[in-house]
Order: structure tokens, then sequence, then C-alpha cells
């Protein structure tokens, strides 16, 4: 490797045909790192013949650190001496591993939240579908290929709740599609069993976290007629509330506003003050005629057991997740009930944010070893 250059890991992909990163190479060494476990990593570190004992920085890509289960103190103390900054393409990251990185001696930049349209327009596709049930009624479509049909077949099943699963009367009805054929047969499509299909508009939604993001969520949801509340710190000021162009009002505590939640959205990032958030506690506040939850934050912020305890109750009506607790793995028990909505944590996998976020990370870098301070340093 050329002398007097500092060394750069890079952990992920980006796009590499980026001007900005073809630049960034001529004035840096780099070394391409994939991770696949956290004991190989490890070894790595140690291992001179890897050249990661020379690193100056890390660029992280979207997963960062995931892939392996985070940073734990085992990695962060067989980091090399030389390492003095990790950079990281998310906006979301787990706060707990900033002490043992700023004992080091390592700065730590997330990203600001280039995303936020795209995260809002995930949470709208949820959203969406936990009041009209969509997927439900494009999977029978698909099987019986007629209109009316389709929605015949939903009104006679019902969503048992044990499971999550649509029922039917019995296994004829389910396999040959025998119902509905009279023609004098018909069903508006508004229920599913005893299952209502609801509008969204006029009904109240709960945003926890108003930053960039919850406020992007909050215009969308606002657009579709609901009414939005958020949970915040300290409450939006005069200009920031005239600057969201919707009304918002502030809520004490998720649990105060709990039962007027028609639905929750979770929009805050992970670590020990928001792990666990929604639990048993708070499901058994929500209203009686039933609740729905959207996850776009971390799955730590979920006890994943009470959620799905609150779906076979009935506290819980649909939950939409892009994000999991033990991510990247699912739960056989969630993905198999059709009361849960899932997207594989690509809130804001667009082509526009996977490029803008690595042109500020690239120059973040440029920065720090130019003698400016990073941008977005959280220790």
């Amino acid at each position: 490797m050329a002398s007097g250059k500092k060394t750069v890991l890079f952990i992920g992909d980006l796009n590499e045909n980026l001007p900005e990163y073809i630049k960034f190479k001529e004035n840096y060494n780099i070394i391409k790192y994939y991770l696949t476990t956290k004991e190989q990593f490890v070894k790595d570190l140690k291992d001179p013949s890897t050249k990661l004992n020379t690193i100056d920085a890390i660029y992280s890509a979207w997963m960062a650190f995931v892939p392996i289960g985070g940073l734990n103190e085992e990695i962060v103390d067989n980091f090399p001496d030389s390492l003095k900054l990790i950079v990281c393409c998310s906006a979301g990251f787990d706060k707990s591993y900033l002490p043992l990185l700023t004992a080091k001696g390592i700065h730590f930049c997330n990203t600001p939240t280039f995303g936020a349209d795209d995260v809002a327009d995930t949470v709208l596709y949820h959203t969406l579908i936990s009041f009209r049930n969509y997927p439900i009624f494009e999977k029978k479509l698909r099987e019986t290929k007629h209109t009316i049909k389709s929605r015949v077949h939903l009104e006679n099943a019902k969503l048992g709740k044990s499971n999550g699963k649509i029922e039917y009367s019995n296994a004829e009805t389910k396999n040959n599609l025998k119902v509905a054929e009279k023609d004098t047969t018909y069903a508006f499509g508004h229920t599913v069993g005893d299952l209502m299909i609801q509008s969204p508009s006029g009904r109240n939604a709960v945003i926890v976290g108003f930053g960039a993001i919850g406020k992007k969520i909050g215009k969308r949801l606002s657009s579709i007629g609901m009414n939005i509340y958020y949970v915040k710190r300290t409450k939006l000021t005069e200009l920031e509330e005239s600057e969201l162009g919707y009304k918002a009002t502030m809520a004490k505590s998720l649990e105060a506003v709990a039962p007027i939640a028609d639905i929750i959205i979770l929009a805050v990032p992970g670590g020990p003050e928001t792990n666990g958030m929604i639990n048993k506690h708070i499901i058994d506040k929500l209203p009686s005629h039933g609740s729905r939850l959207v996850n776009v934050g971390r799955g730590t912020l979920i006890v994943e057991n009470d959620v799905i305890d609150g779906l076979k109750s009935g506290k819980l009506l649909h939950v939409g997740l892009d994000v999991f607790s033990k991510e990247p793995f699912i739960s056989d028990e969630l993905i198999e009930r059709e009361d849960v909505s899932f997207t594989p944590h690509i809130g804001s996998s667009t082509f526009d944010t996977f490029d803008a976020t690595a042109k500020f990370c690239l120059n973040n870098i440029d920065r720090a070893f130019n003698g400016e301070e990073p941008l977005n340093l959280q220790n």
C-alpha cells in the first residue's frame, strides 16, 4: 500500500461508479471486507496478514455491523489503535456501543435522514394495509381469478386470532373455491369474516419519534385524513408547528395517549431508553376495539411475544414491520400470520438514498482527515 495515505476499511457495498468514490480511491488505501461472523471478524482484526491492523477509518454501509449482531466490547477492544473514525450510512444506530468507542478514542458518525420521505412512504404502505387488508384480498383474487367470488370467500371466512391465518368453514371452500357459484351471491368487500375493513380517515395516528422522519410520516398520514399525535421529549415551537403544514398534537407520553391510538408508529432509534417500549403494559392500554402498530425504528423497540399476544387477544388488529428483533431473521410465528405485513428493512431503500448517504460518508472521512470536525458526530 502507498505510504502516507490513510487506510479505510469498507464494510458493505456502495456505488463504485460514483465520481466521489473514484476520487476517494486516489487519496486513500482501500480495504474491502465482508462480515461473516463476529468470531471471524475478531480473528481477522488480530491477523497482520489481513492488514486490518492498519486501518484509520471504517466506512460501514447500511447494514453496518448488524450481520454479526452489532458491536461489542470484544470487537472494539481488538480495533487497532490507528482507528479513529467510523462512519455509518444509516441514520439509526445502536447507541449502546458509543461508550466503548469513546473509551477507545474512536469517533462515530451516522448519516442525516436523507431517506425520510422514503421511510414515510413505507409507513404509509403499512398503515393502509393495516386498515384495508389489501394483501388478503389480493391473495384470494389470485386464487379465484374472480372479483366477486374473492370477496364472498373472505366474507365467509374469518381471521383466526390464535394463528393469524384466514380460516374457512371447510376444506372444500378453501381448496376447491366452490362458494359464490350462484349469480345472486354478492359481497361488498367490507369485511373478512368478523374483521371490519376500515378507512384510516378520521382516526388517530400516534407517532413516537418526531424528528425529520416522524414529521414526514405525519405529513403522509395527515394527507389521508388521520389525526396526528406525536410523542417527543419537548413540544414543537410555534414556528416548527407552522412549518409542518398540518395539525399535530403533542402527547405527554405513549402511555397517556395509548387509549385513543388507532395506530402507533415507531420511528425512534434503538438503545437502552427505547428497548421494549411496546410491551404488555402499553398494549393493555390500547382501545378496546383494537389498534394497530407499525415499526420502522428498530426491532428492539417491541417485546415480540407481547405483540403476538396482543394480536391473539384482539388488542392489536394488525402489525406492520420493517425491522425485527432478531434481524436478519424473523420468527416463524410472526411470518406465518396474515395479520402482520412485512418489508425486509427497506424503509429508505431507494437508489437516490443509497448514493446520497455514500457521498455524505465519503465526504465525512475527508473532512476528518483534513482537520475539520466530521458531521453528525455522535460521541
